[in-house]
């Protein structure tokens, strides 16, 4: 005999499939009502405190001044209007991007110069 062969011996005390098997079988309702709880727990946090927002900032080194701006903020409503008409999707995502409102709200561009600074400094006008 080994020693762990002796110390199972000893102990006398030895796990069998049919003891998790009979564990399972007579607990059957208080896990199941375990599981249900924290089922109900999880979808009661996800719908109170579930309220995601992702923000990103894009570093912009290709030199988009405010007229590049201006023309794409124009512009890409009518592009994501037009792939939703190609692809049948009037609705959801794309139809959202449509939309110029969702430009204005979700897309705030941040310059390294605003428009009064542009103006004293260089004898810019506001455009």
């Amino acid at each position: 005999m080994t020693n762990t062969e002796q110390q199972i011996a000893e102990d006398g005390q030895e796990i069998s499939l049919n003891d998790i098997l009979d564990f399972f079988v007579t607990k059957w309702k208080v896990l199941s009502m375990g599981a249900f709880f924290g089922l109900i727990m999880a979808l009661g946090g996800t719908l109170l405190l579930g309220k995601y927002e992702a923000e990103a900032t894009l570093i912009n080194k290709s030199g988009i001044d405010y007229l590049t701006w201006k023309n794409l903020k124009r512009n890409l409503p009518i592009l994501a209007d037009k792939v939703s008409e190609a692809t049948n999707n009037g609705e959801g995502f794309l139809g959202g991007l449509s939309s110029e409102k969702w430009w204005q709200k979700n897309v705030v561009p941040t310059f390294s110069i605003n428009k009064e600074d542009a103006k004293a400094i260089f004898g810019m006008s506001k455009e």
